[in-house]
């Protein structure tokens, strides 16, 4: 009878040990979330590849982009300071990434391009490009020449002295597609987009 209760208790033991390991296993995959640094065009690229997704990448200065985004994985890029920026050459494909401007005051959109571009499934979100000391046209975007696309893009929370979420310059053709653009705000004008000098499709 003892031999009897001691082996039930051991099973019983090892079987709360499993499920203690099984279930800190679990939570601890579900709950881990790497953090990258990126300060230039091939730390970002690296990081991007390492990236898992819903993963965040800090970035930080002028990065020049042309590239970039997997289709099988969204990865957060939260902007470090102030100057922090990211310029798309010409030909520039971006997809799945989430441009978070965190809030912080600047007089620089988040990202500027020129030249043809294809933006697909990201999200501009907390751009807040509205210091009073030069710039401040385009909260999260300023499209400086080119042709490109917006498809299934998400705009929310950005803000400018001009063109709250995006302004486009110049002779540029722009065409958004199944885009959703909210919580814009333009001090002057533009809450949502500033159109200056350019055919908006």
């Amino acid at each position: 009878m003892n031999k009897r209760r001691k082996l039930y208790r051991i099973t019983a033991v090892m079987l709360c040990l499993i499920l203690m390991v099984g279930f800190g296993t679990g939570f601890s995959a579900k709950a881990e979330t790497t953090v990258y640094t990126a300060m230039g065009q091939q730390e970002l690229l690296w990081a991007i590849d390492k990236a898992k997704d819903g993963d965040t990448i800090l970035i930080g200065g002028n990065i020049s982009m042309c590239d970039f985004g997997d289709p099988e994985k969204q990865v957060i890029l939260e902007r470090m300071t102030a100057e922090t920026t990211i310029s798309l050459q010409y030909g520039a494909n971006v997809q799945n990434i989430v441009f978070d401007g965190k809030d912080i005051k600047t007089n620089i959109p988040m990202v500027t391009i020129q030249g043809d571009f294809t933006i697909e499934n990201c999200t501009f979100q907390n751009c807040n490009n509205k210091r009073n000391d030069g710039g401040g046209i385009g909260g999260a975007v300023q499209v400086k020449s080119g042709t490109g696309n917006f498809n299934n893009c998400n705009f929310n929370q950005n803000s400018a002295i001009a063109g709250g979420h995006i302004a486009v310059m110049s002779n540029t053709n722009v065409t958004f597609k199944q885009c959703d653009m909210k919580n814009g705000y333009g001090y002057s004008k533009g809450g949502a987009i500033l159109i200056a000098l350019h055919r908006l499709l």
